[in-house]
Protein backbone atom coordinates (compact mmCIF):
# COMPACT_ATOMS: atom_id res chain seq x y z
CA UNK A 1 0.00 0.00 0.00
CA UNK A 2 1.59 3.28 -1.09
CA UNK A 3 -0.13 6.42 0.16
CA UNK A 4 1.00 9.84 1.36
CA UNK A 5 -1.36 10.55 4.26
CA UNK A 6 -3.31 8.80 6.99
CA UNK A 7 -6.45 10.36 8.43
CA UNK A 8 -8.22 9.18 11.55
CA UNK A 9 -11.61 9.49 13.18
CA UNK A 10 -11.34 10.48 16.87
CA UNK A 11 -13.90 8.73 19.09
CA UNK A 12 -13.36 4.96 19.36
CA UNK A 13 -10.55 5.18 16.81
CA UNK A 14 -7.82 7.14 18.62
CA UNK A 15 -9.73 7.96 21.80
CA UNK A 16 -11.26 5.16 23.83
CA UNK A 17 -14.52 6.98 24.49
CA UNK A 18 -16.04 4.13 26.48
CA UNK A 19 -13.11 3.96 28.89
CA UNK A 20 -12.90 7.75 29.11
CA UNK A 21 -16.58 8.12 30.01
CA UNK A 22 -16.36 5.23 32.47
CA UNK A 23 -13.61 7.18 34.22
CA UNK A 24 -15.82 10.27 34.21
CA UNK A 25 -18.80 8.39 35.67
CA UNK A 26 -16.67 7.04 38.53
CA UNK A 27 -15.45 10.56 39.26
CA UNK A 28 -18.99 11.93 39.12
CA UNK A 29 -20.16 9.32 41.63
CA UNK A 30 -17.42 10.45 44.02
CA UNK A 31 -18.17 14.16 43.54
CA UNK A 32 -21.89 13.57 44.09
CA UNK A 33 -21.29 11.17 47.02
CA UNK A 34 -23.59 8.60 45.44
CA UNK A 35 -24.49 5.41 47.24
CA UNK A 36 -22.78 2.51 45.37
CA UNK A 37 -26.08 0.96 44.25
CA UNK A 38 -27.36 4.31 43.00
CA UNK A 39 -24.08 4.95 41.18
CA UNK A 40 -24.33 1.60 39.39
CA UNK A 41 -27.96 2.25 38.40
CA UNK A 42 -27.14 5.75 37.15
CA UNK A 43 -24.17 4.55 35.13
CA UNK A 44 -26.16 1.71 33.56
CA UNK A 45 -28.91 4.10 32.55
CA UNK A 46 -26.36 6.55 31.14
CA UNK A 47 -25.06 3.87 28.79
CA UNK A 48 -28.55 2.75 27.83
CA UNK A 49 -29.43 6.30 26.76
CA UNK A 50 -26.07 7.36 25.31
CA UNK A 51 -26.47 5.90 21.78
CA UNK A 52 -22.68 5.55 21.40
CA UNK A 53 -22.30 9.27 22.01
CA UNK A 54 -24.79 10.27 19.32
CA UNK A 55 -27.62 11.38 21.58
CA UNK A 56 -27.64 15.13 22.21
CA UNK A 57 -26.07 15.81 25.59
CA UNK A 58 -28.93 18.12 26.65
CA UNK A 59 -31.48 15.41 25.87
CA UNK A 60 -29.43 12.74 27.62
CA UNK A 61 -29.10 14.66 30.85
CA UNK A 62 -32.69 15.90 30.76
CA UNK A 63 -33.74 12.24 30.77
CA UNK A 64 -31.27 11.30 33.48
CA UNK A 65 -32.32 14.25 35.61
CA UNK A 66 -35.95 13.22 35.31
CA UNK A 67 -35.21 9.60 36.24
CA UNK A 68 -32.63 10.34 38.96
CA UNK A 69 -33.69 13.61 40.63
CA UNK A 70 -31.82 12.54 43.75
CA UNK A 71 -28.56 12.71 41.78
CA UNK A 72 -29.08 16.28 40.57
CA UNK A 73 -30.98 18.52 38.21
CA UNK A 74 -30.46 18.05 34.51
CA UNK A 75 -28.70 21.44 34.43
CA UNK A 76 -26.26 20.34 37.14
CA UNK A 77 -25.66 16.97 35.48
CA UNK A 78 -24.97 18.59 32.11
CA UNK A 79 -22.71 21.23 33.66
CA UNK A 80 -20.70 18.54 35.47
CA UNK A 81 -20.24 16.59 32.25
CA UNK A 82 -19.18 19.67 30.30
CA UNK A 83 -16.59 20.50 32.97
CA UNK A 84 -15.28 17.03 33.74
CA UNK A 85 -16.46 14.66 30.98
CA UNK A 86 -13.24 14.66 28.96
CA UNK A 87 -10.83 16.47 31.24
CA UNK A 88 -8.82 13.25 31.12
CA UNK A 89 -9.08 10.70 28.35
CA UNK A 90 -7.95 7.20 27.52
CA UNK A 91 -6.17 6.20 24.32
CA UNK A 92 -7.30 3.31 22.18
CA UNK A 93 -4.71 0.57 22.68
CA UNK A 94 -1.72 1.28 20.50
CA UNK A 95 -2.96 4.64 19.17
CA UNK A 96 0.00 6.68 20.42
CA UNK A 97 2.47 4.26 18.89
CA UNK A 98 0.56 4.17 15.59
CA UNK A 99 0.59 7.96 15.29
CA UNK A 100 4.31 8.00 16.01
CA UNK A 101 4.98 5.27 13.47
CA UNK A 102 2.99 7.09 10.81
CA UNK A 103 5.19 10.13 11.21
CA UNK A 104 8.35 8.03 11.27
CA UNK A 105 7.26 6.40 8.00
CA UNK A 106 6.80 9.84 6.42
CA UNK A 107 3.00 9.98 6.29
CA UNK A 108 1.13 13.23 6.72
CA UNK A 109 -1.49 12.73 9.43
CA UNK A 110 -4.80 14.28 10.40
CA UNK A 111 -8.08 13.85 12.26
CA UNK A 112 -11.64 14.41 11.10
CA UNK A 113 -14.20 14.34 13.90
CA UNK A 114 -17.92 15.05 14.04
CA UNK A 115 -19.30 16.90 17.04
CA UNK A 116 -19.47 20.21 18.87
CA UNK A 117 -16.21 22.12 18.94
CA UNK A 118 -16.01 22.52 22.73
CA UNK A 119 -16.44 18.84 23.46
CA UNK A 120 -14.18 17.58 20.69
CA UNK A 121 -11.45 20.11 21.41
CA UNK A 122 -11.51 19.06 25.06
CA UNK A 123 -10.81 15.47 24.00
CA UNK A 124 -8.07 16.57 21.62
CA UNK A 125 -6.38 18.62 24.36
CA UNK A 126 -6.61 15.79 26.87
CA UNK A 127 -4.68 13.52 24.52
CA UNK A 128 -2.30 16.23 23.31
CA UNK A 129 -3.29 15.56 19.71
CA UNK A 130 -2.67 19.08 18.40
CA UNK A 131 1.06 18.34 18.53
CA UNK A 132 0.79 14.79 17.16
CA UNK A 133 -0.95 15.34 13.80
CA UNK A 134 -0.66 17.81 10.94
CA UNK A 135 -4.30 18.90 10.69
CA UNK A 136 -7.55 18.56 12.65
CA UNK A 137 -11.04 19.17 11.29
CA UNK A 138 -14.00 19.42 13.70
CA UNK A 139 -17.38 19.33 12.00
CA UNK A 140 -18.94 22.23 13.92
CA UNK A 141 -16.01 24.46 13.01
CA UNK A 142 -16.09 23.36 9.38
CA UNK A 143 -19.85 23.70 8.94
CA UNK A 144 -19.91 20.27 7.34
CA UNK A 145 -19.67 16.77 8.78
CA UNK A 146 -18.88 13.20 7.80
CA UNK A 147 -20.00 11.45 5.62
CA UNK A 148 -20.00 14.50 3.31
CA UNK A 149 -17.12 14.24 0.84
CA UNK A 150 -16.43 17.94 1.39
CA UNK A 151 -14.88 17.49 4.82
CA UNK A 152 -12.67 14.63 3.59
CA UNK A 153 -11.54 16.70 0.60
CA UNK A 154 -10.75 19.66 2.85
CA UNK A 155 -8.55 17.45 5.00
CA UNK A 156 -6.64 16.18 1.98
CA UNK A 157 -6.17 19.73 0.69
CA UNK A 158 -4.81 20.91 4.02
CA UNK A 159 -2.33 18.06 4.00
CA UNK A 160 -1.26 18.97 0.48
CA UNK A 161 -2.28 15.64 -1.04
CA UNK A 162 -5.04 14.27 -3.26
CA UNK A 163 -7.93 12.28 -1.75
CA UNK A 164 -6.78 9.10 -3.48
CA UNK A 165 -3.43 9.45 -1.69
CA UNK A 166 -5.17 9.22 1.70
CA UNK A 167 -6.01 6.32 3.97
CA UNK A 168 -8.91 6.97 6.34
CA UNK A 169 -9.43 4.93 9.52
CA UNK A 170 -12.66 5.02 11.50
CA UNK A 171 -15.20 2.94 13.41
CA UNK A 172 -18.49 4.24 11.98
CA UNK A 173 -19.47 2.28 8.85
CA UNK A 174 -21.49 5.11 7.31
CA UNK A 175 -19.85 8.32 8.49
CA UNK A 176 -16.25 7.10 8.38
CA UNK A 177 -15.87 4.14 6.06
CA UNK A 178 -18.49 4.78 3.39
CA UNK A 179 -17.88 8.52 3.62
CA UNK A 180 -14.14 8.14 3.02
CA UNK A 181 -14.71 5.66 0.19
CA UNK A 182 -17.12 8.00 -1.58
CA UNK A 183 -14.57 10.80 -1.18
CA UNK A 184 -11.99 8.71 -3.04
CA UNK A 185 -9.91 7.63 -0.06
CA UNK A 186 -8.85 4.13 0.92
CA UNK A 187 -11.16 3.09 3.76
CA UNK A 188 -10.16 1.08 6.82
CA UNK A 189 -12.80 0.03 9.34
CA UNK A 190 -11.73 -0.49 12.95
CA UNK A 191 -14.34 -2.71 14.56
CA UNK A 192 -15.65 -1.22 17.81
CA UNK A 193 -19.24 -0.56 18.99
CA UNK A 194 -20.92 -0.08 15.63
CA UNK A 195 -22.23 -3.16 13.79
CA UNK A 196 -21.75 -3.30 10.03
CA UNK A 197 -25.04 -2.56 8.17
CA UNK A 198 -26.06 -5.64 6.15
CA UNK A 199 -26.90 -3.58 3.07
CA UNK A 200 -23.59 -1.68 2.97
CA UNK A 201 -20.71 -2.79 0.76
CA UNK A 202 -17.95 -4.28 2.89
CA UNK A 203 -15.04 -2.11 3.95
CA UNK A 204 -11.92 -2.33 1.78
CA UNK A 205 -9.94 -3.23 4.88
CA UNK A 206 -11.22 -4.27 8.30
CA UNK A 207 -9.12 -4.41 11.47
CA UNK A 208 -9.88 -5.30 15.08
CA UNK A 209 -6.82 -3.57 16.58
CA UNK A 210 -5.34 -0.26 15.53
CA UNK A 211 -1.81 -1.63 15.76
CA UNK A 212 -2.46 -3.87 12.73
CA UNK A 213 -2.84 -0.72 10.63
CA UNK A 214 0.93 -0.54 10.36
CA UNK A 215 1.01 -3.87 8.51
CA UNK A 216 -1.36 -2.41 5.88
CA UNK A 217 0.62 0.80 5.56
CA UNK A 218 3.93 -0.99 5.11
CA UNK A 219 2.65 -3.54 2.59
Amino acid sequence: MRHAAVLFDLDETLLDRRASVERYLLGHARRASLDPDLAVAYQARFWALDENGHRARADLFAQLGAEFPMVGSHQDLLADFIQHGFATCEWIDGAEAVLGSCRTMGFRTGIITNGPSGMQRSKLRALGLDDRVDTILVSEEEGVSKPSSEIFHRAAERLGVRPEQCVFVGDNPLADVDGARRAGMLDVWIQREFPWPPDLVAATHSITALTTLMDLLSS
